[in-house]
């Protein structure tokens, strides 16, 4: 579907999203991502032509909440007021999501929210990381990521759902973790199980829920969050994903008349163990009309890649003082760009079955030139796990 410059306003007349999370939700509220994502969505849906009636009919609902899930299993499943986090818009102390849920119960029924703009995970990490004591509700590390899994699975999704607008589709639009500098988490494994349950989460609810975006390769402009320039991108890929995912456009006219298509970015493809048990085959894929970007050859190898055998221990709290004990690839390595094949070397015989995570934890190796991303649309690599 191609939405053309001189559609009517009418076409498209309103869009109630809400954010629910952490910080970053917030941010696509009253942050420039906030105004990135209402802009680029009118221009997709509305045509460049309506660029003065951007704002007209798209709504955000801030129901961003702070902290963590992983603190104890829902509160209303639990029947009790176990939640341990601070609530960034009522600045109170209060349940687990559970001032976002009342919020949205409190709404207006004629002026319901239609779908719901999800980036929650970046204090669980840390709460899965072993870095969260709470004398009441302790949280056992190696059960943080699947308590987060289970609250949002088993009842965080059915019930943000039920406050939402019956007539629409009742999407969930999730924007997969990103990365992290902060000294405290660096080479532990927190960022690296939320994660992957993100993954499973998109996954086991596919028929609801979409992954919006990845957030790993956006500038910083702390230790965690994306600076105005990384807001931006920030703001445009999520309005592409959901113009594309809820609405069904897989093409626009931009404000410069140029047709644009709306790419996922690369994908995996294949990850193989070579028989001599150090060489890995890493096949990729992507879109004709945006071909892979891949680093110098002459340089390091592309960052976000951690290898390592099934018998690592993944219960176990990783430190710097205790490090996970899985392979970045050395610097020896290679890419044929007609079968789409890396070529990577591990320092180190994989003697059981190869495991693979992409982008690995808070992503320490984090270097923007070293990004695998598509030509065209500058997404980067997506989320893979093996």
């Amino acid at each position: 579907m191609a939405t053309p410059s001189s559609s009517a306003l009418a076409a498209f007349p309103t869009a109630r999203f809400a954010s629910v999370g952490q910080s970053l939700a917030a941010f696509i509220h009253y942050t420039p991502s906030g105004y990135a994502f209402k802009t680029k969505l009118a221009e997709i849906m509305r045509g460049s032509a309506n660029a003065a009636l951007i704002a007209d009919g798209i709504e955000i609902a801030p129901y961003a909440s702070g902290g963590s899930f992983a603190s104890a299993l829902n509160h209303r499943a639990a029947d009790s007021s176990a939640g341990v986090h601070w609530d960034d818009i009522l600045n109170a102390r209060g349940s687990i999501c559970e001032s976002a849920w009342d919020r949205m119960d409190e709404r207006d029924p004629d002026n319901l929210v239609q779908h719901l703009l999800a980036d929650q995970g970046q204090a669980d990490a840390s709460v899965t990381a072993g870095l969260y004591v709470d004398a009441t509700y302790p949280v056992d590390p190696t059960d943080g990521a699947n308590n987060w899994y289970s609250a949002w699975h088993n009842h965080l999704i059915a019930q943000y759902r039920e406050n939402m607008d019956p007539a629409t589709s009742r999407k969930i639009a999730w924007a997969m973790l990103g990365r992290s500098t902060s000294s405290s988490i660096t080479d532990s494994i927190g960022y690296h199980r939320i994660r992957e349950k993100q993954n499973l989460l998109i996954t086991n609810n596919s028929s609801i829920i979409f992954k919006a975006l990845e957030t790993w390769d956006l500038e910083l402009q702390d230790s965690v969050h994306p600076s105005i320039v990384g807001q931006i991108i920030y703001g445009h890929r999520l309005a592409e994903s959901v113009a594309k995912n809820i609405y069904g456009v897989t093409t626009y006219t931009d404000a410069s008349d140029n047709e644009v298509t709306i790419y996922d970015g690369p994908t995996f493809s294949s990850v193989t163990l070579e028989p001599d048990n150090v060489t890995v085959k890493v096949v990729l894929a992507g879109d004709a009309g945006d071909t892979i970007f891949m680093p110098s050859r002459e340089g390091p190898p592309p960052c976000g890649f951690m290898f390592w055998d099934s018998s690592v221990d993944m219960n176990a709290v990783y430190s710097t003082a205790d490090p996970f004990p899985g392979q970045r690839p050395k610097g020896d390595w290679d890419w044929d760009s007609g079968d789409k094949e890396i070529t990577f070397t591990l320092a180190t015989p994989i003697t059981g079955t190869l495991k693979m995570a992409f982008p690995f934890d808070n992503v320490p190796d984090f270097n923007p030139d070293l990004v695998i991303k598509g030509n065209t649309s500058g997404k980067p690599l997506q989320t893979k796990f093996i």
